[in-house]
């Protein structure tokens, strides 16, 4: 890692800290946040959870261009796939959009994320429309070792990386025997480094679902040509940027060239003829 990036790192844990033990002073070791019509219980002891506070007084949104695109494109029926659902955030948001007939599976394999993911769901009483499947995806069944930052609970992978505690092992699971044939996917994909196991693991599901719609992060850590080559073969890709208001902008990603040097991005990619009418905001060019 870079200096100047550990620096900034190092800046930014010290920062939360802080941040952290005037909330905790404040309002105790836990608070509820609205999320539309649910809440979602935030554990002031785990930075993660404070990060997300401190994004909901000042964006209105945990990563609010992500919260936008999940809003605008789940419809009722959905199956909405939460790969790192950490405490719940977007399975618990995604819930409101997809119906009584809608289904949201929650994958998370970090025992600490787990229980807090439990618990929001139990008090939002939608245990039986998100599903919380404790184990990590990838591409194959089998077992694997999770590593956790001694620094937020909320990052975890199967890749090791320096500032971890001792790692614990986990079910590993492949998408394509956990759902069945639905007629729409959306998925929102954090797996820290695992992103094309997980798609890899799903090329099932792919073949056999009509429409699919994958929201990822790429940053500069995790995105690799393999990555790229993977979704340029199976999906469209756009950037998601953000528009005038609480709109969003999709900016066509077409090439290697044009994410290899990236820090940071989020992106959509799809498959299936149902975005193309469905998306509420458009790209340049109308595409």
């Amino acid at each position: 890692m870079p200096l100047t990036e550990r620096t900034a790192r190092r800046f930014l844990m010290a920062w939360f800290t802080i941040h952290q033990s005037r909330l905790r002073r404040t309002l105790g070791d836990s608070t509820d946040v609205g999320i539309g019509k649910t809440k979602l219980r935030l554990d002031l002891r785990e930075v993660h959870d404070v990060r997300i506070l401190w994004a909901l007084r000042r964006y209105g949104g945990y990563e609010p261009e992500t919260t936008l695109l999940v809003e605008e494109i789940l419809r009722p029926g959905d199956t909405f796939v939460d790969v790192g659902a950490n405490n719940g955030y977007f399975a618990i948001l995604a819930s409101q959009f997809i119906g009584s007939s809608g289904t949201v599976y929650a994958v998370e394999p970090n025992p600490g994320a787990v229980r807090r993911l439990s618990r929001n769901v139990e008090i939002n009483g939608l245990q039986a429309r998100v599903h919380i499947v404790p184990c990590a995806a990838g591409q194959s069944e089998g077992t694997g070792q999770l590593y956790v930052s001694r620094f937020e609970d909320g990052w975890a992978s199967l890749r090791p990386f320096a500032t971890r505690k001792p790692s614990i092992p986990v079910r590993v699971v492949a998408l394509d025997g956990l759902l069945g044939s639905p007629e729409s996917i959306v998925m929102k994909l954090d797996a820290e480094g695992s992103e094309l196991a997980v798609l890899r693991g799903m090329s099932g599901l792919l073949e056999r679902t009509p429409n699919v719609a994958v929201i990822l992060e790429w940053n500069h850590l995790f995105g690799s040509k393999s990555l790229w080559d993977y979704l340029a073969s199976h999906f469209r890709i756009f950037e998601i940027a953000p528009g005038e208001g609480r709109r969003l902008r999709l900016e066509p990603i077409v090439s290697w060239d044009s994410v290899r040097a990236t820090f940071l991005k989020n992106l959509l990619a799809i498959a299936g003829p149902r975005w193309d009418g469905q998306l509420p905001f458009r790209t340049p060019g109308g595409q």
